[in-house]
């Protein structure tokens, strides 16, 4: 992907597109609804056949994986009613377990916008992936990202080519880009406030004036105790914030299950403080995934610390925890 801001920012929109698999998603038996489809007479308008079929493909294609039915509400209970899920929620999604996000969605029925339906036209086959990208479509319209088809073998073929293996990179860009440079910079931000607070201390303090005279004039001694010590935390603040100031390089960690095994996956992110340009060309290393015998040994040192914090909060010198299985840590 490139660095650029602009198609940062577009990278950021397709991948928030996304459904994580959590309890607000519906998981279910992609075999019952064909089967619960194929049995309901009402469903027999043109080209629900096609997109069963189109779906037997898929089940076929992907065994191991879940589906989903996306945005569902939190705490909606499973009812079985298939049809009628898929035909309220019409985007299935696919998940494959060992990764962190869905694969895409497909659907059925009308993907037109504007003007356009006010034509007739068939009922189509959606297949979603943020690797399908329209160069003659706004990259915030859903059709950036969409191949339609009356064809079901055709739609199954679009899945299969578009359905590629998640990238570590892109994984770790998402939150890196939403969460957590914002936070490192809100951090940053609050230590030059302390310093500019230690600052007026100094200047607006009664002492200072005759305090520079006594420094001009004699052995750089403060007679005045209090003003000794604002100056001491002053110069504190000055080092802190000149060690916040650096340049900070962070690593993404994520960590999953394949198998037994637990596998972590690795990127460099350089200048994590500037939330412009932390996502450009040159300023991401290459993904690695590590065994757990393979991590350096800065890496679970930190992990361990930010998994007794809250998610949300930048620790100093030692990282972020967006979640329970996404970790930034600060490379030593």
């Amino acid at each position: 992907m490139t660095g650029s801001p602009r198609m940062l920012n577009t990278q950021r929109h397709m991948l928030s597109q996304h459904r994580e698999h959590s309890p607000n998603n519906l998981t279910f038996e992609l075999s019952e609804f064909i089967k619960a489809a194929e049995d309901d007479p009402s469903d027999g308008w043109e080209g629900w056949n096609g997109y069963i079929g189109f779906l037997k493909g898929m089940l076929k294609t992907y065994s191991g994986c879940s589906f989903l039915i996306g945005s569902a509400s939190a705490g909606q209970e499973w009812d079985g009613d298939y049809p009628h899920a898929v035909r309220s929620n019409p985007n299935i999604h696919m998940y494959i377990p060992s990764n962190r996000f869905t694969s895409g969605w497909v659907g059925f029925g009308d993907f037109r916008l504007g003007d356009e339906v006010d034509a007739q036209a068939p009922d189509t086959i959606g297949v979603w992936s943020p690797h399908i990208q329209k160069a003659n479509v706004n990259h915030y319209n859903m059709q950036h990202c969409l191949m339609t088809t009356t064809n079901p073998d055709r739609a199954l073929k679009n899945a299969r080519r578009f359905f590629k293996p998640e990238s570590p990179i892109d994984v770790a860009r998402v939150g890196l880009a939403s969460h957590v440079t914002d936070s490192v910079s809100d951090a940053v931000g609050e230590t030059h406030s302390l310093l500019r607070r230690s600052k007026g201390k100094v200047t607006d303090h009664s002492g200072l004036t005759t305090e520079l005279r006594r420094i001009q004039e004699s052995g750089y001694k403060f007679t005045d105790l209090d003003f000794a010590e604002v100056v001491s935390n002053y110069l504190e603040e000055v080092v802190y914030t000149e060690a916040q100031a650096t340049k900070i390089t962070m690593v993404s960690v994520r960590l999953y299950m394949v198998g037994d095994e637990q596998r972590f996956d690795c990127v460099q992110f350089k200048d994590c403080q500037d939330r412009y340009t932390v996502g450009m060309v040159g300023k991401v290393g290459e993904a690695v995934t590590y065994t757990e015998a393979e991590l350096p040994e800065f890496i679970p040192r930190k992990i361990s610390v930010l998994m007794m914090s809250g998610p949300g909060l930048f620790v100093s010198g030692v990282g972020y925890k967006l979640d329970e299985e996404m970790y930034y840590v600060v490379e030593d």
